[in-house]
């Protein structure tokens, strides 16, 4: 199913009670910041068009959106969301029944955010406790994130403009902080965890600094799916098997990208841009190695059940613990353009590297 047009969304979201916060950029395009669990729900190079972002077909009509805001348990809603890691802390109840015990904490999504918006950005923020399962503690966290739309990167780029301005673009920057206000174990680390989630059908390209090795979590992506070359990892998101993999912070140079054909013969491109610090404390892990340290990216395909959908994933280092800090703060980008398949995978090979598209049609 194709997401929805900005305008229908937000009369849908409106209608539910929960109006979303419509951002727009000088240039064209917006986003559209849903403040129930402080998530950019949609982003949209061209106004009138689809967002780049799976959005929950629910959302799309009035009575199943008032059912999903009111479910008792959480259901995916899509759009650009923040959580706090490690997964296997702060989500898994018991290691030893992972998928019976996940729960999502309620107190970051959707947590009770205040929002303030200002100009051409908004500002959420939330004070609460997530649970540290493994330690049977808790831990009271002040998370904040401020989006505003940000210009094209390619705006300066001669050999480009001859063609540039057919190729529809919105883009944001967020900045995420992390603040950990009080920890009954000073043994505890948490992280910020930032995941967008995409329509399935498309490549995720993770540029990387060499041939590096590709750590799958679960399901079996195989050789179809999954491949590693030189200076760049590919996984196909299908929609048609649950599967997950993750990717050292040591082996990235900080950006991701997502690239699908759509219905109409045009092509999109998402591009996150992230920091990256090697010499940070990545404690997100494997839910079965959960010494396996260090993994600051991760891709994750649904199998249909949930919605047809993956997720591009990044996480910032830790605080708490030893690693001495109380408080982080993390600057991304996202940038999303729409158009010709020659211009996509000109912009795509720009951005992420010459020869990360190889292979893909």
């Amino acid at each position: 199913m194709a997401t929805p047009v900005r305008e229908r969304l937000t009369d849908v979201l409106d209608a539910a009670g929960h109006p979303p916060i419509t951002l727009r950029a000088a240039g064209g395009g917006s986003a559209l910041v849903l403040p129930f669990g402080a998530r950019v729900i949609g982003l949209f190079p061209q106004d009138d068009g689809e967002s780049v972002f799976w959005v929950n077909p629910r959302l799309t009509r009035v009575e199943t959106a008032r059912e999903l805001f009111r479910a008792n348990e959480w259901i995916i809603k899509g759009g650009d969301r923040t959580w706090v890691g490690p997964e296997v802390d702060t989500h898994i109840g018991d290691l030893a029944d992972p998928w019976g015990t996940y729960r999502v904490p309620s107190t970051i999504d959707p947590g009770r955010y205040t929002v303030e918006q200002s100009g051409d950005g908004a500002t959420l923020s939330v004070q609460t406790q997530v649970p540290i399962h493994r330690r049977k503690t808790h831990c009271e966290v002040k998370l904040k994130k401020s989006v505003r739309m940000i210009p094209s990167p390619l705006r300066r780029e001669v050999t480009m403009k001859g063609w540039l301005g057919e190729v529809a673009y919105a883009g944001y920057e967020q900045i995420t902080s992390l603040r950990l206000v009080a920890a009954p174990d000073p043994s505890v680390q948490v992280g910020i965890w930032n995941l967008i989630i995409l329509p399935a059908g498309g490549q995720m390209v993770v540029p990387t600094t060499g041939r590096t090795q590709v750590r799958v979590y679960f399901g079996s992506p195989g050789s179809t799916r999954l491949s590693v070359d030189e200076r760049v990892v590919h996984l196909r998101l299908d929609g048609h098997e649950q599967l997950k993999i993750g990717i050292r912070a040591a082996a990235l140079i900080g950006r991701a990208g997502y690239v699908r054909p759509c219905q109409d013969d045009t092509w999109t491109l998402v591009v996150r841009n992230f920091q990256v610090n090697p010499s940070g404390e990545y404690v997100d892990v494997p839910w079965e190695a959960t010494d396996d340290l260090g993994y600051a990216f991760q891709s994750y395909s649904d199998d249909g059940k949930m919605g047809d959908f993956g997720e591009l994933e990044y996480h910032a280092p830790a605080i708490g613990g030893e690693t001495g800090l109380t408080a982080y703060v993390d600057r991304s980008q996202v940038w999303a353009f729409r158009g010709a398949r020659t211009h996509i995978h000109t912009i795509a090979e720009c951005l992420l590297g010459q020869g990360t598209l190889s292979g893909i049609v």
